[in-house]
């Protein structure tokens, strides 16, 4: 009988070696959520699994892996017979598809086969100009085993290949992503003992505000009212109609940390939670959805009224009011 295959522990640094050492512009919630995705998926910064990246404070924080990551990840299911990937041109030499064969023991014969078109994935940098079939080789890499693997890839943070520039920035390649100074963090990551783990809770909280029993960020009546004693009044529901194409003022990046932080404490992984922004929404971050809709989509991430298919489809469940 086959050994299992099991994941090594894997050493979490603290926030301030995270800000000092990887990502000198993430903010606490930031961190706080790079470290809890970490935990979660058992990823090792110390061995450059995840990447935090954010390269300015007015711009939202970004996870990613490198791609080989997925690889290794894969080895772990019971069924994963190895792969083969390749790229298909047109009569002109035009690239159209990154196509992956990802192969199962249990049935050689029928490999389990994925597609990615060239044009939904490709970026205008540096990077793709340059080695564009081997960025769709990455996405087609990324994508075929997050669905053949689901089992120990769903959730997992995306390849910076299949995210837009703007999110990434430079970082726009696996083999490109920031480094840090994982040694210096290494050396002083020796000696100090692991908290535990916060909650999803925990990261609501220290976005919206201690002790504010609303679950909303706190207002200046709400303030005032913690300095004074007295319990605010409940503020009223809005209730709103979920008009996914109406785009207006867009959140603010606390408020789309609230909207992120929600949904994870929901129980919805980083996957449901793109497909959900993509699919529903057409943005492809929490930052992006338009401010009116805020409670409305809190409120329906809080219910899980958002439900992924089979098929990967994103589904509003709930009451248009």
């Amino acid at each position: 009988m086959e050994k299992e295959r099991t994941l090594p522990a894997v050493r979490i640094p603290t926030k301030e070696m995270v800000r000092k050492y990887l990502c000198p512009a993430a903010t606490d919630p930031e961190i706080g959520l790079f470290l809890e995705v970490c935990k979660s998926h058992q990823l090792d910064p110390f061995k450059r699994e995840a990447h935090l990246i954010k390269y300015a404070a007015s711009q939202p924080a970004t996870i990613v892996v490198g791609y080989e990551v997925y690889l290794k990840r894969a080895q772990i299911h019971p069924d994963y017979g190895g792969f083969k990937v390749w790229v298909e041109k047109d009569d002109k030499g035009k690239l159209l598809y990154g196509r992956i064969e990802i192969y199962r023991k249990s049935d050689p014969e029928h490999p389990f086969e994925w597609e990615v078109p060239f044009g939904e994935v490709y970026r205008e940098n540096r990077i793709w100009k340059t080695q564009p079939e081997f960025q769709l080789k990455k996405c087609a890499i990324g994508q075929g085993h997050r669905l053949f693997a689901s089992v120990v890839l769903g959730g997992m943070p995306y390849l910076p290949e299949e995210l837009p520039t703007d999110m990434v920035g430079e970082a726009s390649s696996s083999d490109e992503l920031p480094k840090g100074e994982v040694d210096a963090m290494d050396a002083e990551c020796e000696n100090y003992e692991e908290p535990p783990p916060a909650s999803g809770q925990d990261v609501i909280d220290e976005i919206t505000g201690e002790g504010n029993e609303y679950d909303e960020p706190p207002t200046s009546e709400a303030l005032a009212s913690r300095q004074s004693g007295i319990a605010p009044e409940p503020p009223p529901e809005v209730e709103e109609e979920l008009d996914v194409e109406a785009v207006q003022q867009t959140l603010t990046e606390k408020e789309g940390k609230w909207v992120y932080a929600t949904a994870r404490n929901a129980g919805y992984s980083l996957d449901d939670i793109m497909k959900v922004l993509k699919q529903l929404f057409k943005v492809t971050h929490t930052t992006h959805l338009p401010k009116r809709k805020l409670m409305r989509v809190i409120k329906a991430f809080k219910n899980k009224e958002f439900t992924i298919d089979d098929e990967g489809n994103a589904i509003f469940t709930g009451q248009k009011e």
